[in-house]
């Protein structure tokens, strides 16, 4: 997960925090190696890393099934809340 706070937009100077699991730390070292650059790694105290197979398995199982329309057997879509019209 990057997460990176209103002091780095549009050009300006920041500070962006990655939260990176085993499986993406191959990625990183890519990322390093594109920019030719070192990327400190700070181990937050009471903070374990999951893995991310696990994370998406325990996301799956709280998910809902699909509604499914039983005339046409096909999946009736959820629209999402967005922003109202005035």
């Amino acid at each position: 997960m990057h997460r990176i706070g209103r002091t780095g937009r549009a050009g300006t100077k920041g500070q962006a925090i990655s939260f990176v699991s085993r499986e993406e730390e191959r990625s990183l070292d890519n990322i390093e190696r594109l920019t030719g650059e070192r990327i400190a790694r700070i181990t937050m105290p009471g903070y374990e890393v999951g893995s991310r197979d696990t994370l998406f398995k325990n996301l799956a199982k709280k998910a809902r099934p699909p509604r499914i329309n039983k005339e046409s057997k096909t999946q009736i879509r959820r629209g999402g809340g967005g922003r109202k019209k005035k």
